[in-house]
């Protein structure tokens, strides 16, 4: 973690320092890291092993629909927001929204 960019130490800190669900999107391949309150979300299928993975293999079900939108924020340094917008995840055997 000393070798990490600042900016990275201070988002992971961030998002380590909150209880709900959080996820950090990392350099140009959007590495995926998330705080425990994501894990739980995410169920065994998928925590810990995509942890630290690329977007595309961590999460391929969503990654397409918010690709764009994660490096539009990395280039324009812009926020994005949905509300009540549903994601799909590969849990317990099945793809749910």
């Amino acid at each position: 973690m000393a070798q990490w960019p600042d900016g990275l130490r201070t988002a992971i800190d961030t998002m380590l320092s909150t209880r709900h669900p959080a996820t950090v999107v990392w350099g140009e391949e959007l590495i995926f890291l998330y705080n425990d309150g994501c894990a739980a979300l995410l169920g065994a299928e998928k925590h810990p092993s995509i942890l630290g993975l690329p977007g595309s293999q961590a999460w391929p079900e969503a990654h397409g629909l918010v690709e764009e939108e994660i490096r539009h924020v990395l280039r324009q340094g812009e926020p994005v927001w949905q509300e009540n917008r549903q994601i799909p995840i590969r849990r317990h055997g099945t793809v749910e929204d």
